[in-house]
């Protein structure tokens, strides 16, 4: 069952990911968003799993704009498997799930899968995200 989440995904776009970031997943709290949350400003959550590629072919690309931007916006990473609330809250169909959240209005903003292909092409989704979510 749990397969069948990571199948909506491209062979081709894992595959690709996999050359280009191959590395493993870290386990992540939920606590981490919760105290993102709290602080009623505009975060980036990544829903994942451990067992998922594609999971573990983006969270590289994730951290690194996490690393570089992540003094003007939070990132917090949500393994779905440990947080099944979250997952159900935000209705994550599918691993990895980027979404942009406004606690402070409850809007978010899903990032298009097409966007993980290239570190700008995520940075240009992410910042038209953050727009729509004001």
């Amino acid at each position: 069952m749990k397969f069948n989440k990571c199948l909506n995904m491209s062979i081709a776009f894992i595959l690709m990911l996999w050359l280009l970031f191959g590395c493993f997943v870290q386990n992540v709290k939920a606590q981490t968003y919760n105290s993102a949350w709290a602080e009623q400003k505009p975060f980036i959550a990544m829903f994942y799993t451990t067992w998922c590629p594609a999971c573990k072919t983006f969270k590289p690309m994730f951290n690194n704009i996490k690393s570089k931007h992540g003094s003007r916006i939070k990132f917090v990473s949500v393994d779905i498997d440990k947080a099944a609330a979250l997952q159900q809250k935000h209705n994550v169909k599918l691993v990895p799930t980027v979404l942009v959240i406004n606690p402070k209005n409850s809007k978010t903003a899903s990032i298009s899968m097409n966007a993980f292909a290239s570190e700008d092409k995520f940075l240009d989704a992410l910042y038209k995200s953050l727009q729509g979510i004001k």
